[in-house]
């Protein structure tokens, strides 16, 4: 693929994904505003897809706590949905960078994709326990935990990696011009 070419497509992405964040954040501020209005009857369900990993335990009194769950979920998904648009946001920045010409073998670069990658790790990990203590804070008796790990998880690993290859590329690169 040529450069032209190459910036063009990144140019693509990052127009695709800074309106993903901004409708994303769309979403958040209808989740904010009616949150607690039950007329519009929001529910932000599962907002990735499901559980790769996933270990489930309570201890509940009466089953009668579908509206502790649904508040819950309004709550964790609006917070989801921000660290997702943001995560967006951050990715649209890098490809207008390589749409302008930016090199993607810089300390910066590779920088800015492995803080993506442990945002996306740890807000994976990090969300279903926020969960999971929402639920078991609103509950009069017993307990509520939830841990699991989406596919999410496995894209922040694997850019982890691609991180470690930039920085690999990066010392390559040194390398080669202090020989020459």
């Amino acid at each position: 693929m040529n450069i032209k070419r190459f910036q063009t497509i990144s140019k693509i992405i990052s127009i695709i994904l800074k309106f993903t964040a901004i409708i994303m954040l769309g979403v958040v501020l209808l989740g904010v505003f009616f949150l607690n209005d039950y007329k519009l009857d929001i529910v932000f369900n599962s907002i990735i897809e499901d559980p790769i990993f996933h270990i489930s335990s309570y201890h509940v009194e009466h089953l009668e706590y579908s509206n502790i769950i649904k508040n819950s979920l309004q709550i964790t998904a609006v917070l989801e949905i921000a660290v997702l648009s943001y995560v967006y946001w951050r990715s649209a920045q890098l490809f207008k960078d390589l749409s302008i010409g930016e090199k993607p073998f810089t300390t910066r670069f590779a920088q800015s994709v492995k803080s993506i990658s442990l945002i996306i790790i740890a807000s994976d990990l990090l969300f279903p326990l926020l969960l999971s203590l929402i639920i078991t804070l609103q509950l009069e008796r017993g307990y509520y935990l939830m841990f699991d790990f989406t596919s999410m998880f496995l894209f922040g690993l694997m850019l982890y990696v691609f991180s470690g290859i930039f920085y690999y590329g990066i010392e390559l690169q040194t390398l080669a011009d202090d020989t020459i």
